[in-house]
């Protein structure tokens, strides 16, 4: 039972340009990532996670500049602390100092030209880091608040009706070309769900548009209801299920060149068992969405 693979969508309203897409778009996952500055041939590459409690890894990193290997003797000892590397994760500012997270709480600045680091003072554990590719301006996602930083490391700005909870509840990026940033909210304990939201670079409000999965993609929730949405009932894959929750909120949210990605499950059979303990297949679908400047 297909419901909705070979549906298509276009909707144009306000700065939102939205379209099914029929392709899978790459995940986040693998033990390895390169991520370049924007500016002076710097990169850190991220590699070996250890996973030293449930969903929480260690990183080993590695600086380089013009792709030559460079050693730090200030990125060895923040590896020795517990490196983290948040989701979604953009560290390099616009003149090439790079964001480091430790487990601790601690969020450091490592200018990698002189080795040295200063320390910065967000509230609560970062779980999302993204600076603009063109301005000195940071989004910090916590598990406290939302907030902004410049790019000597000083928070010029808090908004504390958006915490971040765990990995795929809030996620930010910037508009692409332009000095504005996003935040799209996915849990109902943190206010409206599916909620995106448009900040200037000084956190001030811009725009608000509210994504309903339910609308965008269709489907016949009432044969799911009994679903329990605490259980891993939702068949995606061999060897792989995920809550039937995932039914309602934006499962992940990719940052392309023009746009973003969103992705939601989709029943693909009818739900089987007892109430409570019924399971059904489903699949990941994706839509574009393109943010006009």
């Amino acid at each position: 039972m297909k419901t909705t693979k070979n549906a298509t969508l276009s909707i144009s309203t306000g700065r939102l340009e939205i379209n099914t897409i029929q392709h899978e778009v790459p995940q986040y996952v693998g033990d390895r990532a390169n991520i370049s500055s924007p500016n002076n041939g710097w990169a850190v590459e991220f590699y070996d996670p250890m996973e030293f409690r449930m969903s929480a890894y260690r990183w080993e990193a590695q600086l380089s500049h013009n792709g030559k290997a460079v050693a730090s003797k200030s990125l060895s000892s923040f590896v020795k602390a517990g490196l983290h590397r948040p989701y979604p994760f953009q560290p390099w500012s616009t003149n090439s100092k790079l964001s480091i997270s430790l487990w601790t709480g601690q969020q450091h600045l490592l200018s990698p030209e002189t080795d040295k680091s200063t320390r910065c003072d967000p509230e609560g554990l970062i779980m999302g880091i993204s600076w603009s590719p063109t301005i000195p301006r940071c989004v910090l996602a916590t598990d406290k608040a939302l907030q902004v930083m410049d790019e000597e490391g000083k928070i010029i700005r808090v908004l504390g009706e958006y915490p971040q909870h765990g990995y795929t509840s809030t996620w930010i990026g910037w508009v692409p070309n332009s000095q504005e940033f996003y935040v799209l909210h996915g849990l109902p304990q943190w206010g409206e769900r599916n909620v995106l939201r448009i900040f200037d670079e000084s956190g001030n409000q811009k725009a608000q548009y509210t994504l309903n999965p339910n609308i965008l993609f269709p489907y016949n929730a009432e044969e799911y209801r009994d679903l329990d949405q605490n259980r891993f009932n939702l068949i995606i894959g061999k060897g792989t299920r995920t809550t039937a929750s995932q039914l309602h909120q934006w499962n992940n949210v990719k940052s392309g060149n023009d746009g973003l990605y969103l992705s939601i499950q989709r029943p693909t059979s009818h739900a089987v068992g007892p109430k409570n303990e019924a399971m059904a297949n489903a699949e990941e679908l994706w839509l574009s969405l393109r943010l006009i400047p």
